[in-house]
């Protein structure tokens, strides 16, 4: 399928990594929409609709007859500039959800929806693999290794928790960080992708983030990995790890369809006091140790709120109370509709969680592409991102 400067190609992959349809090429005039759109740290998510009139699209029945489109099939999107294809925004999807509509012309519409490699880890809990008597699980060490360590020991087989556990086709990269920050916290009962999002955050608010994720390939090709301040790759030319391309998304360059910015400090907490059974609240009120002027930046911003913390660990309490504090910082972002051009292409000049300058209404910014969307209707590309603006800049 050809769209605006881009070309799609999308499989239907089995188990195994073996391509088994091409679902668009089946008969194109029944693909009618697709939307792919992917969160740093977080699940993303795909959906495929296909209509056929007055009967279902032919193909689609065959394939679930034949055992091949069914839970867990995996989908494919691989989208060609130029002459080189790449698969679209590093992921493989799985069929979650078939749903099937009768409009009332007598329209039949089949809607897929699959999420991406991400999706996995949230199917799994953080166990000592090492004894079936789950009892309290601490772990200590530097985030980044924590990280890698309960993705390892989580998505393989083992001896005392089975082989069901395993995630085929997933590796894991064993590597940390010198970020020179040890935590101790209590992980007991904890979902996996849960306790990743949580280690993230407390590494943002120390000022060392540590960000992951799982590259894909091909179907049969994952790689968790972990990230050292930005998902992607430095676009900040003059910066140190740049890549040396000036990337400035810029109003003027004709890259940008539509923009909106937005400031807003409506729910935000500038203090907390850390309520815990050990302790911890005899600290006093804490602040954000990144934005440390937003408590006393007017003479009405300092805003109070309770952190409850129950655990013995005064760490993980604390942790709580930053948690707080980050979560509920003043929000700068800015979303953008971009258009691909040959000055300024996805994959070449930016990509998924890259960090980047953008020029929005003047003000040029330091930020992260937090999230990329992708969205192929009435035979046109549309291209979406979301940007945060980095810490030190909030």
């Amino acid at each position: 399928m050809q769209y605006s400067n881009a070309r799609y190609m999308i499989y239907l992959i089995d188990s195994f990594g073996n391509r088994v349809s091409e679902l668009n090429v089946a008969d194109v005039s029944q693909f009618i929409r697709f939307r792919a759109v992917r969160t740093v740290n977080n699940v993303g998510a795909l959906t495929i609709r296909f209509t056929g009139g007055s009967q279902e699209p032919a193909f689609l029945p065959i394939l679930e007859r034949l055992g091949l489109l069914r839970k867990d099939s995996i989908i494919e999107i691989w989208r060609t500039t130029g002459m080189v294809p790449s698969l679209l925004l590093d992921m493989v999807w799985y069929v979650r959800s078939i749903q099937r509509m009768l409009s009332a012309d007598g329209t039949i519409t089949i809607e897929l929806t699959a999420f991406d490699s991400l999706y996995l880890l949230a199917g799994r809990l953080c166990l000592d693999v090492t004894s079936r008597a789950q009892n309290q699980l601490i772990v200590e060490g530097r985030i980044s290794e924590i990280m890698t360590e309960l993705v390892f020991i989580n998505a393989r087989a083992t001896a005392i928790l089975g082989n069901a556990r395993r995630i085929p086709n997933l590796r894991v990269a064993l590597q940390s960080f010198n970020e020179d920050v040890s935590i101790n916290i209590d992980i007991s009962k904890g979902n996996l992708l849960s306790v990743l999002q949580n280690l993230s955050e407390m590494s943002i608010t120390k000022g060392v983030p540590v960000y992951f994720d799982i590259e894909c390939n091909a179907a049969n090709s994952m790689l968790f990995n972990i990230y050292a301040n930005q998902r992607g790759v430095d676009r900040r030319t003059f910066q140190t790890g740049g890549d040396g391309r000036s990337s400035i998304i810029n109003t003027n360059s004709g890259i940008i369809r539509e923009m909106t910015m937005l400031a807003d400090w409506t729910d935000e907490v500038t203090a907390v006091y850390p309520w815990g059974n050990n302790g911890t609240a005899a600290l006093g009120f804490l602040t954000d140790p990144i934005n440390q002027v937003s408590p006393y930046s007017t003479p009405f911003a300092w805003r109070e709120a309770i952190s409850e913390g129950g655990n013995t660990n005064s760490q993980e309490t604390e942790f709580l109370a930053y948690s707080l504090l980050q979560n509920r910082r003043g929000t700068w972002n800015v979303s953008a509709t971009l258009q691909d051009t040959s000055d300024f292409l996805y994959g070449r000049d930016w990509g998924f969680g890259d960090r980047i300058y953008i020029n929005a209404f003047g003000a040029i910014m330091d930020t992260r592409i937090n999230s990329v969307e992708f969205v192929i209707e009435e035979k046109q590309e549309i291209i979406r991102i979301a940007l945060t603006v980095t810490e030190d800049m909030i």
